[in-house]
């Protein structure tokens, strides 16, 4: 599964544990991998499409205190 993302710097390179991801001129990343998604978001991205329904036990409490 993969995720749209977006960054406010066109053709910014950002490096996650899965793979290299490089915005396009609009500053959108197309499709970033599921296991990316965190990591691309402490790299100052967010979400352009929300992620899917079998990826929702992964938000509802991210890094929230208990």
């Amino acid at each position: 599964m993969s995720i749209k993302m977006i960054h406010a710097t066109p053709y910014q390179n950002f490096q996650a544990p899965g793979a290299n991801y490089t915005a396009d001129k609009n500053g959108v990343i197309a499709a970033v991998a599921l296991g990316d998604v965190l990591s691309m978001i402490n790299s100052g991205c967010d979400f352009v499409a929300a992620p899917g329904v079998e990826s929702v036990g992964l938000w509802s409490n991210a890094g929230a205190p208990e």
